[in-house]
């Protein structure tokens, strides 16, 4: 659940840095995207940067539903970045993933905040199954919010000595119940601020330079979270590091088994369009982990394919993927980063000229081409 304060006006675009660290290809690297989470305001840019050495992807979505549309980096090699615009349209929490490492996650929470708010997300977690992303406001650092259920306490842990400073945060009503008291280290205060509404209460906190704590009482907290919740034992999330492929072309299925238990090895079996089983055989899980390479060869025709994936007492959702007989090719400007533009190649029905103006490539219909040669704008190379 997410309670936020309604910004008051547009405030100025930030750009947000997110870094792919190096080694991110590893599942045990502690940390594939810094910082994993971020809360970003309509009109900020997100800058994801690659550092490591492998070809990533920054892919709206999940493992667990695949890719979702708002964005796609395609594949971002070492050294380059992708920047993604979020507007007003787009409030709320994206998730994203590396579609060929698909243990790679994070998450951007747009928020419509007052300047120099920020977000402490997830908080309840520990005690309960429903957890909230609280708003706050403060100079020093704020580390951690715990919940006291024995005292209807919430207490908020800080790092930094700053004088002056004051602590503003939006508490749900489902969180902490009529906020009554404030603690500022061992001492009650009374000098603090307090705005109610029907869905939570605003606290306006003056904080002394040593203050490392607060703590803010009320009539009730969220309660501890007793219920054993179900576990489906053996569910497997997969994915295909591409959504389309073509003749030559590698099929590589990744995933990982959540809750294993006595599963060992799992085995991946491709449907034709028509419905004939072209791929099935075993391959060991590597800690609740694997990944599968599948040569195109092995597909008989053109069409949509499907994948499900077998094991003992095994719920695997079925994924899909296309098969298609000829390539998309990038856009010529992107394929001349890499290539000389004599040697671009165009997408089917397009042919190959040259900008006189400037001497780059460019890829047109044949009628197109005739008449850009009779006026001089293009040439053969």
């Amino acid at each position: 659940m997410v309670l936020i304060i309604p910004a008051s006006h547009y405030v100025l675009a930030d750009t947000w840095n997110i870094q792919i660290p190096p080694g991110s290809s590893k599942i045990t690297l502690s940390s594939h995207f810094i910082p994993q989470e971020i809360s970003v305001r309509p009109g900020d840019f997100v800058e994801w940067g690659n550092t490591d050495g492998e070809v990533h992807t920054i892919t709206s979505g999940s493992l667990e539903s695949g890719f979702d549309g708002a964005f796609d980096s395609g594949y971002l090699e070492g050294g380059e970045k992708f920047i993604k615009l979020f507007t007003f349209n787009d409030l709320g929490e994206f998730k994203y993933f590396c579609t060929i490492h698909p243990w790679m996650t994070g998450i951007v929470n747009v928020v419509d905040l007052p300047e120099d708010f920020q977000i402490m997300h997830n908080v309840g977690s520990d005690v309960s199954d429903v957890t909230f992303d609280i708003p706050f406001k403060v100079q020093r650092n704020l580390s951690d919010i715990k919940i006291d259920n024995s005292r209807n306490m919430l207490i908020f842990d800080f790092v930094g000595k700053i004088d002056n400073d004051v602590f503003v945060v939006y508490l749900p009503q489902e969180l902490i119940e009529n906020p009554q008291s404030v603690w500022v280290g061992k001492n009650q205060i009374t000098n603090y601020d307090s705005e109610s509404t029907n869905s939570g209460t605003t606290l306006t906190i003056p904080l002394e330079g040593h203050t490392t704590q607060v703590k803010v009482v009320g009539s009730d907290v969220i309660g501890e979270f007793t219920e054993e919740p179900f576990v489906l034992i053996n569910q497997v999330l997969a994915i295909t590091d591409k959504q389309t492929y073509y003749p030559g072309d590698t099929i590589t299925i990744s995933g990982e088994v959540r809750n294993p238990s006595q599963l060992y090895r799992i085995t991946p079996e491709i449907t034709s369009p028509s419905g004939i089983v072209l791929y099935s055989e075993y391959t060991l899980l590597m800690n609740s982990r694997f990944t599968v390479d599948v040569n195109s060869e092995k597909l008989r025709e053109f069409g949509k394919y499907t994948i499900d994936i077998k094991g003992e007492s095994l719920h695997s959702p079925v994924i899909f993927f296309k098969y298609e007989s000829e390539p998309k090719y990038p856009s010529p400007s992107k394929q001349m980063k890499t290539l000389d533009p004599a040697d671009i190649v165009c997408n089917g029905g397009l042919e190959l000229l040259m900008k006189t103006s400037n001497g780059n490539a460019v890829c047109l219909s044949k009628s197109t081409a005739e008449v850009l040669m009779k006026r001089g704008w293009a040439d053969y190379f």
